[in-house]
């Protein structure tokens, strides 16, 4: 139940990285769909775009 509630808050923290990242017009990381790649990798794209 605990694992289950981490997994959705997790989820949840990587789609709206994901919806930042493509209100910035990136859709892709490393030719991968943003849903395939782990939330640290996008974490650090989104870091790049933000300087």
């Amino acid at each position: 139940m605990i694992e289950q509630r981490e997994q959705l808050i997790e989820d949840s923290k990587k789609m709206h990285i994901i919806d930042d990242l493509m209100a910035l017009g990136v859709f892709k990381v490393n030719d991968k769909q943003l849903y395939q790649v782990s939330i640290e990798e996008l974490v650090e794209e989104y870091q790049k775009h933000c300087q």
